[in-house]
């Protein structure tokens, strides 16, 4: 993935000294067009440049919140992560998995999205594209036969009722 090194980065910290480390690391990387604001309404006066940049910058933080909710639930219901190191101990079933099987994934994807409205970057939204595929193979090939193998029934009844990507009504269960 080539990364285009003219791309408008904006920088928004109150800390000047954090601001003047992290524009010259991004300069000794190769970016050439990095801009700073020190609070937010500079910010935003620099990033109404367009509606893309705004509509994406929204999205990112729908799904940075989606995917902090769906974090929550697995420790605090399923006591654990969602990593093969630590596997929720319970089937997590509430939150905003009563809806769709997959919300952490649609909170990362909307991450994505956002980035890809923020940057405009077709290579990012050719990323987006190939990591959804591959998710939607893991979530076929090793998830779901996981899960169906640690939670048996109440899986199957979970499956059932609640769909892989497209939200539905609440899960009962």
């Amino acid at each position: 993935m080539a990364v285009d090194l003219n791309m408008q980065i904006l920088i928004v910290d109150d800390y000047k000294t954090m601001l003047r480390i992290i524009r010259n690391l991004m300069k000794q990387l190769g970016f050439n067009n990095v801009d700073e604001a020190t609070d937010g309404s500079a910010a935003l006066q620099q990033l109404q440049r367009g509606p893309p940049v705004i509509a994406g910058g929204v999205v990112l933080l729908v799904g940075i919140g989606i995917y902090g909710r769906c974090l929550w639930e697995f420790v605090q219901k399923g006591r654990g992560i969602p990593a093969p190191i630590d596997h929720p101990k319970e089937l997590v079933v509430t939150g905003l998995y009563r809806y769709v099987r997959n919300p952490m994934y649609l909170g990362g994807l909307a991450i994505l999205v956002g980035e890809v409205g923020i940057l405009g970057s077709r290579a990012l939204l050719g990323y987006t594209a190939v990591w959804l595929l591959v998710v939607h193979i893991i979530i076929l090939v090793y998830e779901e036969p996981n899960l169906r193998a640690r939670f048996g029934e109440s899986y199957e009844q979970y499956c059932a009722h609640v769909r892989r990507w497209v939200p539905g009504r609440p899960f009962k269960g």
